[in-house]
């Protein structure tokens, strides 16, 4: 009998023994480091501004709407006569056109480098071509009055009204 007790009690130290060791074995495994992120930067060829792509990660959208593009670029049109609200204004007027769009646009980006600016009596106007999305490009009147009111006006590259927003006059930031 004592025999048997004796080799119950190394059995059962056996397998106390496997079951630290396996714990032991589990618990000094290096652990995983995390992926690091591709990172791919782009230069707009129209706006020159630098667009940072993180894999898996979508563009910061923080205070608009997750269909709402990327603008760039916009800032230059203060350099030629528009007022923050007008920018404001055009930025609602394409993302109108987005919305109507069969896959919303993701990223608007200006000429910044062939900006014309044109006024008569009718009222003040500027010209520019627009890209969205990185590969449709656009040819944009905007006519604008006022201090907020704009209207936008985007042709394909024959000429042809593809867009007419209408007169656009929203309080920015409502």
């Amino acid at each position: 009998m004592q025999s048997a007790n004796k080799r119950r009690l190394l059995i059962i130290l056996g397998v106390i023994l496997l079951l630290v060791i396996g714990v032991v074995a589990l618990l000094s495994k290096p652990p995983k480091k995390p992926s690091t992120p591709q990172i791919t930067t782009y230069t707009d060829p129209y706006s020159h501004e630098t667009v940072t792509d993180v894999a898996g990660k979508a563009p910061d959208t923080y205070g608009s709407t997750a269909t709402t593009p990327i603008y760039l670029g916009f800032d230059k049109l203060l350099d030629h006569g528009m007022t923050f609200d007008q920018v404001g204004n055009l930025k609602v007027a394409f993302d109108n056109f987005s919305k109507k769009q069969p896959k919303p646009i993701q990223q608007v980006s200006i000429d910044v480098d062939h900006i014309t600016a044109e006024h008569d009596t009718s009222g003040f106007f500027l010209f520019f071509n627009v890209m969205a999305d990185r590969q449709y490009v656009y040819k944009a009147k905007v006519d604008y009055t006022g201090l907020s009111a704009i209207r936008l006006y985007l042709s394909d590259s024959k000429g042809n009204l593809t867009y007419d927003s209408q007169t656009v006059n929203t309080q920015v930031g409502e």
